[in-house]
């Protein structure tokens, strides 16, 4: 696939988000390394979440998924040539090439799960995860071993079957 011409920089954007936690270094590095290998710059919308376990409420300091408590996933955003410039949309096939270049490297880098397309978060966002690594030394729990969906938006419509058939073929190796 091809590259973007950015430099590969990944910044939080998620200071005034419910997930607004930092992520994991393990997963940081993984997007750094995805970013400079696919020619992008990453914002991460949304990180880190309080686990319920520990206080999380929905609503007020987590939503949605447990794959991102303690930092396990983010949602990125992914720019060209910088954070000023293109915010790529996987409904462009120019755009999407790149796209699929940076999923390929956060796969190649470790990353366990992989959501993207179809719908999913308006086509311009790229879940990335280690939650099942979280999961197995016992940080985290709930996990599903799903390592890839998309679907139209979240909740029930969100789901393997819904996945592009770009993504899936991608993630289909990877071994949860």
């Amino acid at each position: 696939p091809a590259s973007g011409n950015a430099t590969g920089n990944v910044r939080y954007g998620n200071q005034n988000g419910k997930r607004n936690l930092p992520i994991q270094q393990q997963l940081m590095d993984i997007l750094q390394a995805a970013a400079t290998s696919a020619g992008v710059d990453v914002l991460i919308n949304s990180g880190g979440q309080v686990p319920k376990s520990e206080g999380g409420v929905d609503g007020r300091n987590r939503t949605g998924s447990n794959r991102h408590d303690r930092g396990y996933a983010a949602d990125v955003s992914l720019f060209v040539p910088d954070f000023n410039g293109t915010r790529l949309s996987s409904d462009i096939p120019e755009q999407l090439a790149i796209m699929v270049k940076f999923m390929e490297a956060c796969r190649d880098a470790g990353a366990t799960g992989i959501g993207q397309g179809n719908g999913y978060m308006n086509n311009r966002n790229v879940h990335v995860d280690i939650a099942w690594i979280g999961q197995k030394n016992g940080q985290i729990n709930g996990i599903l071993s799903n390592r890839y969906w998309g679907g139209g938006g979240s909740g029930s419509n969100t789901n393997t079957a819904n996945t592009p058939t770009y993504l899936a073929q991608l993630m289909e190796s990877r071994d949860n």
